[in-house]
């Protein structure tokens, strides 16, 4: 049987990484160049995350894409 996406999950753990990296939500807004609301959404509505910026926002948390969806 195919495991599916959890988008709560994933949310929960791009707010985990992004404080177990010690960043604040401005923090990685301003290591991406985006607005503070925009990480914030991310993190509450990750499905509005393009995979590209899910990405480059494992690679400021210092962790790897593949921690979002374990």
């Amino acid at each position: 049987m195919e495991k599916l996406i959890n988008k709560e999950r994933v949310g929960n753990r791009m707010k985990s990484a992004r404080i177990a990296a010690g960043l604040s939500q401005t923090d990685v807004a301003k290591k991406l160049g985006i607005n503070v609301h925009t990480v914030c959404n991310w993190e509450l509505r990750p499905d509005i995350v393009t995979f590209g910026k899910l990405e480059k926002f494992a690679e400021v948390c210092g962790v790897p894409l593949s921690y979002f969806f374990t």
